[in-house]
C-alpha cells in the first residue's frame, strides 16, 4: 500500500501541470488565480527535488529531526507530569501524537497554530488513560515551550544576524 500511494504521488506530480492550468479557466478572480499560482510553484518545487538529491535529502533529514524533537518533547513533558498520576504513555505513543499534530500544524489557521494544535493534542491525549486536567497541563505546557523557545531562539539569530545592527544605527555604514 505504501507503493500505491508513492504511486499515485507521482503520478499526481506528473499530471498537476495540466491540472491547474485547466483550473486557471474556472474562474477569474484574483484570490483563486493566486491559489493556484501558489500550487503550481510549490508543484514546480515538488518536481524539482529528483534533479537535486543531495536537497532532498537535506530536506528529508531536517524533517525528521524536527518531528522526533517535537515527539521528544512531547515525551518528556509527559514523562514528567506523569511521575506522580501512573499512567505511562510510551514513547512511540507520544510519537504518535507530536506527528499527527505536525500534521495538523502544517496549514495553520491562526498566527502559529493558536487553537488549532492544542485542539489536535488535547483530542489525541485523551486517547491515552490520562485525566482533563493532565491533558490540559501537557498542552500548556508542551506548547509553552515548543511555542516560546522558537520565537526566543529565532529572535537571538535575528539579532546576531544583524538586526541589532540596525537598532544600534551602524547598519550601512563602513567599518573602520
Amino acid at each position: 500500500s505504501g507503493l500505491l500511494l508513492v504511486g499515485l504521488f507521482i503520478s499526481g506530480l506528473w499530471i498537476s501541470p495540466w491540472f491547474l492550468g485547466w483550473m486557471r479557466g474556472w474562474w477569474g478572480h484574483g484570490l483563486w488565480q493566486k491559489a493556484l499560482d501558489f500550487m503550481t510553484q510549490l508543484v514546480d518545487s515538488l518536481r524539482m527535488l529528483p534533479t537535486q538529491p543531495m536537497a532532498a535529502l537535506l530536506v528529508l533529514l531536517e524533517s525528521i529531526y524536527i518531528w522526533l524533537c517535537d515527539a521528544l518533547l512531547l515525551w518528556l513533558v509527559l514523562l514528567s507530569i506523569q511521575h506522580g498520576v501512573g499512567a505511562a504513555v510510551t514513547f512511540g505513543g507520544a510519537a504518535f501524537v507530536a506527528l499527527t499534530v505536525d500534521v495538523f500544524a502544517t496549514i495553520p489557521l491562526l498566527p502559529g497554530g493558536i487553537g488549532q494544535i492544542e485542539s489536535a493534542y488535547a483530542g489525541l491525549l485523551a486517547l491515552f488513560a490520562l485525566g482533563s486536567v493532565n491533558i490540559s497541563a501537557v498542552v500548556l505546557l508542551t506548547r509553552a515551550i515548543s511555542y516560546w523557545s522558537f520565537l526566543l531562539f529565532s529572535g537571538i539569530v535575528t539579532f546576531a544576524a544583524g538586526l541589532g545592527q540596525v537598532f544600534s544605527g551602524s547598519a550601512g555604514q563602513p567599518k573602520t
